[in-house]
Protein backbone atom coordinates (compact mmCIF):
# COMPACT_ATOMS: atom_id res chain seq x y z
CA UNK A 1 0.00 0.00 0.00
CA UNK A 2 2.76 2.55 0.76
CA UNK A 3 4.20 1.83 -2.69
CA UNK A 4 0.90 2.59 -4.40
CA UNK A 5 0.40 5.74 -2.35
CA UNK A 6 3.90 6.91 -3.28
CA UNK A 7 3.14 6.35 -6.98
CA UNK A 8 -0.30 7.95 -6.96
CA UNK A 9 0.67 11.62 -7.14
CA UNK A 10 3.39 11.21 -9.76
CA UNK A 11 1.27 8.86 -11.86
CA UNK A 12 -1.65 11.26 -11.93
CA UNK A 13 0.62 14.18 -12.79
CA UNK A 14 2.35 12.38 -15.65
CA UNK A 15 -0.83 10.74 -16.99
CA UNK A 16 -2.59 14.10 -17.21
CA UNK A 17 0.42 15.96 -18.61
CA UNK A 18 0.30 17.45 -22.12
CA UNK A 19 3.77 16.19 -23.01
CA UNK A 20 3.68 12.84 -24.80
CA UNK A 21 6.92 11.73 -23.16
CA UNK A 22 5.39 12.03 -19.68
CA UNK A 23 2.26 10.18 -20.75
CA UNK A 24 4.42 7.34 -22.09
CA UNK A 25 6.19 7.06 -18.74
CA UNK A 26 2.84 7.06 -16.94
CA UNK A 27 1.48 4.35 -19.25
CA UNK A 28 4.46 2.11 -18.60
CA UNK A 29 4.31 2.63 -14.84
CA UNK A 30 0.55 2.06 -14.69
CA UNK A 31 0.92 -1.13 -16.72
CA UNK A 32 3.25 -2.51 -14.08
CA UNK A 33 0.85 -1.55 -11.30
CA UNK A 34 -2.22 -3.03 -13.01
CA UNK A 35 -0.44 -6.29 -13.83
CA UNK A 36 0.96 -6.74 -10.33
CA UNK A 37 -0.58 -8.52 -7.35
CA UNK A 38 0.84 -6.39 -4.54
CA UNK A 39 -1.05 -5.86 -1.31
CA UNK A 40 -3.74 -3.19 -1.39
CA UNK A 41 -4.17 -3.28 -5.16
CA UNK A 42 -7.94 -3.87 -5.06
CA UNK A 43 -8.39 -1.01 -2.61
CA UNK A 44 -6.23 1.31 -4.69
CA UNK A 45 -8.27 0.40 -7.77
CA UNK A 46 -11.50 1.43 -6.06
CA UNK A 47 -9.95 4.59 -4.60
CA UNK A 48 -8.08 6.15 -7.51
CA UNK A 49 -6.79 3.80 -10.23
CA UNK A 50 -10.20 3.31 -11.87
CA UNK A 51 -10.72 7.08 -11.94
CA UNK A 52 -7.32 7.54 -13.57
CA UNK A 53 -8.07 4.89 -16.19
CA UNK A 54 -11.42 6.51 -16.97
CA UNK A 55 -9.63 9.84 -17.35
CA UNK A 56 -7.23 8.26 -19.86
CA UNK A 57 -10.13 6.81 -21.85
CA UNK A 58 -12.03 10.11 -21.96
CA UNK A 59 -8.96 12.22 -22.70
CA UNK A 60 -8.91 14.08 -26.02
CA UNK A 61 -5.21 13.33 -26.48
CA UNK A 62 -4.40 10.99 -29.37
CA UNK A 63 -0.59 11.08 -29.48
CA UNK A 64 -0.13 8.49 -26.73
CA UNK A 65 -2.93 6.08 -27.70
CA UNK A 66 -0.46 3.33 -28.76
CA UNK A 67 1.31 3.53 -25.40
CA UNK A 68 -1.93 3.37 -23.40
CA UNK A 69 -3.14 0.48 -25.57
CA UNK A 70 0.11 -1.35 -24.83
CA UNK A 71 -0.40 -0.57 -21.14
CA UNK A 72 -3.83 -2.20 -21.13
CA UNK A 73 -2.65 -5.12 -23.21
CA UNK A 74 0.09 -5.90 -20.71
CA UNK A 75 -2.27 -5.30 -17.77
CA UNK A 76 -4.58 -8.19 -18.71
CA UNK A 77 -1.86 -10.53 -20.00
CA UNK A 78 -1.80 -13.90 -18.25
CA UNK A 79 0.85 -14.43 -15.61
CA UNK A 80 3.01 -17.35 -14.60
CA UNK A 81 5.26 -19.71 -16.53
CA UNK A 82 2.58 -20.57 -19.09
CA UNK A 83 0.67 -17.29 -18.96
CA UNK A 84 -2.47 -18.94 -17.62
CA UNK A 85 -2.77 -17.15 -14.27
CA UNK A 86 -5.35 -14.37 -14.47
CA UNK A 87 -4.13 -10.97 -13.19
CA UNK A 88 -5.95 -9.70 -10.11
CA UNK A 89 -7.47 -6.70 -11.88
CA UNK A 90 -8.29 -8.22 -15.28
CA UNK A 91 -12.06 -8.32 -14.69
CA UNK A 92 -12.11 -4.78 -13.31
CA UNK A 93 -10.09 -3.44 -16.25
CA UNK A 94 -12.35 -5.11 -18.82
CA UNK A 95 -15.47 -3.89 -17.02
CA UNK A 96 -14.05 -0.36 -17.04
CA UNK A 97 -13.44 -0.55 -20.79
CA UNK A 98 -16.93 -1.95 -21.38
CA UNK A 99 -18.63 0.86 -19.47
CA UNK A 100 -20.76 3.03 -21.83
CA UNK A 101 -19.27 6.38 -22.78
CA UNK A 102 -21.05 9.67 -22.08
CA UNK A 103 -23.22 10.63 -25.08
CA UNK A 104 -21.34 13.91 -25.53
CA UNK A 105 -17.86 12.46 -26.23
CA UNK A 106 -16.36 12.98 -29.68
CA UNK A 107 -15.54 10.24 -32.17
CA UNK A 108 -11.86 10.21 -31.21
CA UNK A 109 -12.75 8.96 -27.74
CA UNK A 110 -15.15 6.36 -29.17
CA UNK A 111 -12.44 5.04 -31.49
CA UNK A 112 -9.93 5.07 -28.64
CA UNK A 113 -12.18 2.91 -26.47
CA UNK A 114 -12.50 0.28 -29.20
CA UNK A 115 -8.73 0.39 -29.74
CA UNK A 116 -8.20 -0.26 -26.04
CA UNK A 117 -10.74 -3.09 -26.05
CA UNK A 118 -9.12 -4.85 -29.00
CA UNK A 119 -5.68 -4.47 -27.39
CA UNK A 120 -6.93 -6.03 -24.15
CA UNK A 121 -8.98 -8.83 -25.71
CA UNK A 122 -6.11 -10.04 -27.90
CA UNK A 123 -4.23 -11.04 -24.75
CA UNK A 124 -7.02 -13.16 -23.29
CA UNK A 125 -6.64 -16.93 -23.59
CA UNK A 126 -9.90 -17.87 -25.37
CA UNK A 127 -9.72 -21.55 -24.46
CA UNK A 128 -9.73 -20.72 -20.75
CA UNK A 129 -12.23 -17.85 -20.64
CA UNK A 130 -14.38 -17.77 -17.50
CA UNK A 131 -18.12 -17.13 -17.70
CA UNK A 132 -17.73 -13.38 -17.12
CA UNK A 133 -15.43 -13.00 -20.13
CA UNK A 134 -17.73 -15.09 -22.33
CA UNK A 135 -20.61 -12.81 -21.36
CA UNK A 136 -18.44 -9.79 -22.15
CA UNK A 137 -17.75 -11.17 -25.63
CA UNK A 138 -21.49 -11.63 -26.19
CA UNK A 139 -22.33 -8.09 -25.10
CA UNK A 140 -19.53 -6.52 -27.09
CA UNK A 141 -20.47 -8.50 -30.21
CA UNK A 142 -24.00 -7.08 -30.10
CA UNK A 143 -22.63 -3.58 -29.59
CA UNK A 144 -20.22 -3.84 -32.52
CA UNK A 145 -22.83 -5.25 -34.91
CA UNK A 146 -25.19 -2.42 -33.98
CA UNK A 147 -22.54 0.25 -34.65
CA UNK A 148 -21.11 -0.91 -37.98
CA UNK A 149 -22.79 2.07 -39.69
CA UNK A 150 -21.11 4.62 -37.42
CA UNK A 151 -20.72 8.06 -38.99
CA UNK A 152 -16.98 8.33 -38.24
CA UNK A 153 -14.46 6.57 -40.50
CA UNK A 154 -11.93 6.12 -37.68
CA UNK A 155 -14.59 4.56 -35.46
CA UNK A 156 -15.63 2.18 -38.25
CA UNK A 157 -12.02 1.10 -38.65
CA UNK A 158 -11.67 0.53 -34.90
CA UNK A 159 -14.91 -1.47 -34.87
CA UNK A 160 -13.70 -3.65 -37.74
CA UNK A 161 -10.43 -4.41 -35.96
CA UNK A 162 -12.16 -5.11 -32.65
CA UNK A 163 -14.68 -7.34 -34.41
CA UNK A 164 -11.81 -9.36 -35.88
CA UNK A 165 -10.28 -9.95 -32.44
CA UNK A 166 -13.66 -10.75 -30.91
CA UNK A 167 -14.69 -13.25 -33.59
CA UNK A 168 -11.34 -15.05 -33.52
CA UNK A 169 -11.54 -15.27 -29.72
CA UNK A 170 -14.98 -16.85 -29.97
CA UNK A 171 -13.82 -19.34 -32.59
CA UNK A 172 -10.73 -20.25 -30.55
CA UNK A 173 -12.92 -20.72 -27.49
CA UNK A 174 -15.27 -23.03 -29.38
CA UNK A 175 -12.35 -25.04 -30.78
CA UNK A 176 -11.61 -26.53 -27.35
CA UNK A 177 -13.83 -28.75 -25.21
CA UNK A 178 -15.47 -27.31 -22.10
CA UNK A 179 -17.21 -29.12 -19.27
CA UNK A 180 -19.34 -26.55 -17.46
CA UNK A 181 -20.98 -27.55 -14.20
CA UNK A 182 -22.88 -24.26 -14.05
CA UNK A 183 -26.12 -24.23 -16.07
CA UNK A 184 -25.75 -20.51 -16.84
CA UNK A 185 -22.25 -21.02 -18.24
CA UNK A 186 -23.44 -23.91 -20.39
CA UNK A 187 -26.29 -21.79 -21.76
CA UNK A 188 -23.95 -18.92 -22.65
CA UNK A 189 -21.58 -21.35 -24.35
CA UNK A 190 -24.47 -22.75 -26.39
CA UNK A 191 -25.36 -19.21 -27.48
CA UNK A 192 -21.83 -18.78 -28.79
CA UNK A 193 -22.10 -22.05 -30.72
CA UNK A 194 -25.16 -20.75 -32.56
CA UNK A 195 -22.90 -18.10 -34.13
CA UNK A 196 -25.74 -15.75 -34.96
CA UNK A 197 -23.15 -13.08 -35.76
CA UNK A 198 -22.06 -15.06 -38.83
CA UNK A 199 -25.61 -15.19 -40.18
CA UNK A 200 -26.21 -11.51 -39.43
CA UNK A 201 -23.06 -10.41 -41.24
CA UNK A 202 -23.59 -12.77 -44.18
CA UNK A 203 -27.22 -11.77 -44.77
CA UNK A 204 -26.56 -8.07 -44.35
CA UNK A 205 -23.53 -8.21 -46.66
CA UNK A 206 -25.62 -9.81 -49.40
CA UNK A 207 -28.28 -7.10 -49.16
CA UNK A 208 -25.78 -4.25 -48.89
CA UNK A 209 -23.84 -5.33 -52.00
CA UNK A 210 -27.06 -5.43 -53.99
CA UNK A 211 -28.11 -2.01 -52.73
CA UNK A 212 -24.74 -0.44 -53.51
CA UNK A 213 -24.64 -1.94 -57.00
CA UNK A 214 -28.18 -0.72 -57.69
CA UNK A 215 -27.37 2.82 -56.61
CA UNK A 216 -26.98 4.97 -59.69
CA UNK A 217 -23.72 6.89 -60.24
CA UNK A 218 -25.68 10.13 -59.95
CA UNK A 219 -26.32 9.33 -56.30
CA UNK A 220 -22.55 9.10 -55.81
CA UNK A 221 -23.30 6.96 -52.74
CA UNK A 222 -23.04 10.16 -50.71
CA UNK A 223 -26.70 11.09 -50.30
CA UNK A 224 -29.66 9.08 -49.21
CA UNK A 225 -31.98 8.46 -52.11
CA UNK A 226 -35.33 6.75 -52.18
CA UNK A 227 -36.76 5.15 -49.10
CA UNK A 228 -38.15 2.02 -50.64
CA UNK A 229 -37.96 -0.90 -48.27
CA UNK A 230 -36.24 -3.90 -49.81
CA UNK A 231 -34.95 -7.16 -48.31
CA UNK A 232 -35.50 -5.86 -44.80
CA UNK A 233 -33.30 -2.79 -45.19
CA UNK A 234 -33.83 0.74 -46.43
CA UNK A 235 -32.75 0.51 -50.05
CA UNK A 236 -32.42 4.29 -50.28
CA UNK A 237 -30.11 4.61 -47.31
CA UNK A 238 -26.99 4.37 -49.45
CA UNK A 239 -24.80 6.10 -46.89
CA UNK A 240 -25.45 3.49 -44.22
CA UNK A 241 -24.88 0.69 -46.73
CA UNK A 242 -21.47 2.08 -47.67
CA UNK A 243 -20.49 2.68 -44.05
CA UNK A 244 -21.49 -0.86 -43.08
CA UNK A 245 -19.50 -2.33 -45.95
CA UNK A 246 -16.44 -0.24 -45.07
CA UNK A 247 -16.55 -1.66 -41.54
CA UNK A 248 -16.83 -5.17 -42.97
CA UNK A 249 -13.78 -4.56 -45.17
CA UNK A 250 -11.82 -3.35 -42.14
CA UNK A 251 -12.81 -6.61 -40.43
CA UNK A 252 -11.57 -8.64 -43.40
CA UNK A 253 -8.28 -6.71 -43.63
CA UNK A 254 -7.60 -7.06 -39.90
CA UNK A 255 -8.43 -10.77 -39.95
CA UNK A 256 -6.23 -11.57 -42.96
CA UNK A 257 -3.33 -9.63 -41.43
CA UNK A 258 -3.63 -11.46 -38.12
CA UNK A 259 -2.25 -14.86 -37.24
CA UNK A 260 -5.75 -16.15 -36.56
CA UNK A 261 -7.26 -15.93 -40.03
CA UNK A 262 -7.43 -19.73 -40.35
CA UNK A 263 -10.14 -19.77 -37.67
CA UNK A 264 -12.32 -17.39 -39.68
CA UNK A 265 -11.71 -18.59 -43.24
CA UNK A 266 -15.23 -19.94 -43.63
CA UNK A 267 -16.52 -16.46 -42.75
CA UNK A 268 -14.05 -14.63 -45.01
CA UNK A 269 -14.95 -16.84 -47.98
CA UNK A 270 -18.56 -15.70 -47.72
CA UNK A 271 -17.41 -12.12 -48.30
CA UNK A 272 -15.32 -12.85 -51.41
CA UNK A 273 -18.09 -11.72 -53.74
CA UNK A 274 -18.47 -8.27 -52.10
CA UNK A 275 -14.71 -7.79 -52.38
CA UNK A 276 -14.70 -8.69 -56.08
CA UNK A 277 -17.83 -6.75 -56.99
CA UNK A 278 -16.93 -3.48 -55.24
CA UNK A 279 -13.45 -2.93 -56.69
CA UNK A 280 -14.72 -0.01 -58.74
CA UNK A 281 -17.54 2.10 -57.36
CA UNK A 282 -18.38 5.79 -57.32
CA UNK A 283 -17.29 5.85 -53.65
CA UNK A 284 -13.48 5.93 -53.74
CA UNK A 285 -12.98 5.18 -50.05
CA UNK A 286 -15.06 2.03 -50.33
CA UNK A 287 -13.23 0.89 -53.45
CA UNK A 288 -9.85 1.56 -51.82
CA UNK A 289 -10.77 -0.74 -48.93
CA UNK A 290 -12.11 -3.37 -51.34
CA UNK A 291 -8.80 -3.29 -53.22
CA UNK A 292 -6.87 -3.66 -49.95
CA UNK A 293 -8.94 -6.77 -49.16
CA UNK A 294 -8.35 -8.01 -52.70
CA UNK A 295 -4.56 -7.74 -52.39
CA UNK A 296 -4.55 -9.69 -49.12
CA UNK A 297 -6.87 -12.39 -50.47
CA UNK A 298 -4.55 -12.95 -53.43
CA UNK A 299 -1.91 -14.26 -51.03
CA UNK A 300 -4.26 -16.56 -49.13
CA UNK A 301 -4.23 -20.30 -49.83
CA UNK A 302 -7.57 -22.03 -49.25
CA UNK A 303 -7.88 -25.69 -48.35
CA UNK A 304 -10.93 -27.95 -48.39
CA UNK A 305 -13.73 -27.42 -47.59
CA UNK A 306 -13.23 -23.66 -48.08
CA UNK A 307 -11.61 -24.20 -51.48
CA UNK A 308 -14.83 -25.56 -52.98
CA UNK A 309 -16.74 -22.52 -51.76
CA UNK A 310 -14.15 -20.15 -53.28
CA UNK A 311 -14.36 -21.95 -56.63
CA UNK A 312 -18.14 -21.63 -56.54
CA UNK A 313 -17.90 -17.87 -55.91
CA UNK A 314 -15.35 -17.46 -58.71
CA UNK A 315 -17.52 -19.34 -61.22
CA UNK A 316 -20.54 -17.19 -60.36
CA UNK A 317 -18.60 -13.92 -60.32
CA UNK A 318 -16.98 -14.66 -63.69
CA UNK A 319 -20.41 -14.54 -65.35
CA UNK A 320 -21.76 -11.66 -63.25
CA UNK A 321 -23.87 -9.12 -65.20
CA UNK A 322 -21.53 -6.33 -64.05
CA UNK A 323 -18.44 -6.32 -66.28
CA UNK A 324 -16.30 -4.76 -63.55
CA UNK A 325 -17.01 -7.78 -61.36
CA UNK A 326 -16.10 -10.12 -64.21
CA UNK A 327 -12.86 -8.23 -64.80
CA UNK A 328 -11.93 -8.27 -61.10
CA UNK A 329 -12.69 -12.00 -60.93
CA UNK A 330 -10.33 -12.71 -63.82
CA UNK A 331 -7.62 -10.65 -62.13
CA UNK A 332 -8.07 -12.65 -58.93
CA UNK A 333 -8.23 -15.92 -60.87
CA UNK A 334 -4.67 -15.52 -62.15
CA UNK A 335 -3.07 -15.64 -58.71
CA UNK A 336 -5.69 -18.08 -57.43
CA UNK A 337 -4.79 -20.67 -60.09
CA UNK A 338 -1.08 -20.12 -59.48
CA UNK A 339 -1.47 -20.94 -55.78
CA UNK A 340 -4.07 -23.69 -56.05
CA UNK A 341 -3.27 -25.58 -59.28
CA UNK A 342 -1.98 -28.65 -57.46
CA UNK A 343 -4.80 -28.89 -54.91
CA UNK A 344 -7.75 -28.29 -57.23
CA UNK A 345 -9.58 -31.35 -58.51
CA UNK A 346 -9.70 -32.06 -62.24
CA UNK A 347 -13.41 -31.30 -62.28
CA UNK A 348 -12.85 -27.89 -60.68
CA UNK A 349 -10.06 -27.06 -63.13
CA UNK A 350 -12.28 -27.97 -66.08
CA UNK A 351 -15.12 -25.84 -64.73
CA UNK A 352 -12.82 -22.85 -64.33
CA UNK A 353 -11.26 -23.16 -67.78
CA UNK A 354 -14.63 -23.58 -69.48
CA UNK A 355 -15.81 -20.42 -67.78
CA UNK A 356 -12.66 -18.59 -68.88
CA UNK A 357 -13.11 -19.79 -72.46
CA UNK A 358 -16.68 -18.53 -72.51
CA UNK A 359 -15.39 -15.06 -71.60
CA UNK A 360 -13.45 -14.92 -74.88
CA UNK A 361 -16.78 -13.83 -76.36
CA UNK A 362 -17.48 -11.28 -73.62
CA UNK A 363 -19.12 -8.08 -74.85
CA UNK A 364 -16.83 -5.91 -72.73
CA UNK A 365 -13.36 -5.34 -74.16
CA UNK A 366 -11.87 -4.78 -70.68
CA UNK A 367 -12.97 -8.25 -69.62
CA UNK A 368 -11.61 -9.84 -72.80
CA UNK A 369 -8.29 -8.06 -72.40
CA UNK A 370 -7.80 -9.69 -69.00
CA UNK A 371 -7.80 -13.09 -70.69
CA UNK A 372 -4.60 -12.21 -72.57
CA UNK A 373 -2.73 -12.47 -69.26
CA UNK A 374 -3.67 -16.14 -68.74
Amino acid sequence: MPVLQALKGTLEEFANAKERSKQCVAAEALAGVLHSDINGLIGAWDNWIIVQLQTVILSQSVESIPEWAACLRYSVTGKGKYGTTVPVLRKQILDCLMAPLPPTVNTTVVAKRYTFLSAALIEISPQKMPVTEIELHNRLMNELLDNMCHSSAQVREAIGITLSVLCSNIRLHLSSAHDYSCEEASEIDNQLKEEKWVLVMKDRASDVVTNIQNTSPADNLETAGQTAFQNGYLNGDAQDDVKWMETLFHFIISTLKSGRSSYLLDVIVQFLYPVLSLQETSNKDLSTLAKACFELLKWRIFWAPHLQRVVSVILCSAIDPNWRTRSATLTYLRTFMYRHTFILSNVEKQQIWKTVESLLRDNQVEARSMLLQF
